[in-house]
């Protein structure tokens, strides 16, 4: 796992629709999705950074949990 941060904005790419949202910063990821979690194999989602490095990211309660490369 990298020690590296991951590089705004992150773009996130829900698969089922291809629809893809663009996030300038961590309080702009919060308070647009809320709850979130690209971990969740379910959910069908991915999150790359700036640079084309996958993300993992993690927001509960409007508050981002968890924002690192893989």
């Amino acid at each position: 796992m990298s020690l590296d941060k991951p590089k705004f904005p992150l773009t996130v790419t829900w698969h089922e629709d291809a629809e893809h949202e663009s996030f300038k910063n961590e309080i702009d990821a919060a308070c647009t999705l809320e709850w979130f979690d690209s971990r969740d194999p379910d959910s069908q989602v991915s999150v790359v950074d700036c640079t084309g490095r996958p993300v993992a990211l993690v927001v509960e309660q409007l508050e981002v949990t968890l924002c690192q490369l893989l």
